[in-house]
């Protein structure tokens, strides 16, 4: 009697899509270098934008100022969506256990990317109501914001605890217990750099 064994394997195309390793996963399960190519390509398109801009206005050094800022905004921003991204990934809300109220995060999350869209504008057109419209925009974000850091603050400190619960099945972990510290200090250091250049250029305060 012959015996064969049959090894199921997966198509080539399903073994394609899974990364190298689970560090190069990323927090939605798919590698880091499409989300990261975004980032090159979104600096030449302004790059551009601003070169072309910078002889349509009266002071070109204002918009040197304000593209200036408008990179610290954009490296808070890209904290945030990595910081969302990894407590949706989470199963945020759903996982059960979560001290982020959702209207607070995705308040703070939309607010932000409006007030960016208008700071956008403001450094293409140099009108001083988008400047102090955006600055208004961020007084909210900022409060939102520090509520989010003093509501995750305890679920970090008790992170040990909470591993040991949720591995005994005795509760869920909270999805934000997965915020890399760095991510969360260095996203709250570049907020208040942005508040604060915002609130110069909107004053017309440390200009060349």
């Amino acid at each position: 009697m012959k015996l064969e064994v049959v090894v199921m394997m997966d198509p080539p195309h399903e073994q394609a899509k899974r990364p190298v390793s689970a560090a190069l996963a990323g927090p939605y399960g798919h590698p880091f270098h499409p989300i990261l190519v975004t980032v090159p390509i979104g600096a030449w398109v302004g790059s551009l934008v601003f070169g072309i801009a910078s002889h349509l206005v009266r002071d070109p050094d204002f918009l040197v100022r304000g593209a200036r800022w408008l990179i610290a905004w954009v490296i808070t921003a890209l904290g945030g969506f990595y910081m969302l991204g990894t407590w949706l990934s989470r199963g945020g809300a759903k996982a059960g256990h979560s001290r982020l109220p959702v209207p607070v995060l995705f308040g703070h999350f939309a607010l932000a990317a409006v007030g960016l869209v208008v700071w956008i504008g403001y450094v293409l057109t140099e009108k001083a109501a988008l400047a102090w419209t955006a600055f208004g925009l961020l007084v909210p974000v900022a409060l939102l914001g520090f509520t989010m850091l003093a509501r995750w603050l305890p679920v970090h400190r008790a992170r040990t605890a909470a591993a040991t619960a949720a591995s005994a099945g005795q509760q869920p972990e909270p999805a934000e217990r997965h915020f890399p510290v760095p991510v969360v200090a260095g996203h709250g250091l570049f907020a208040v750099v942005t508040v604060v250049l915002v609130l110069l250029t909107a004053l017309k305060i440390g200009g060349s």
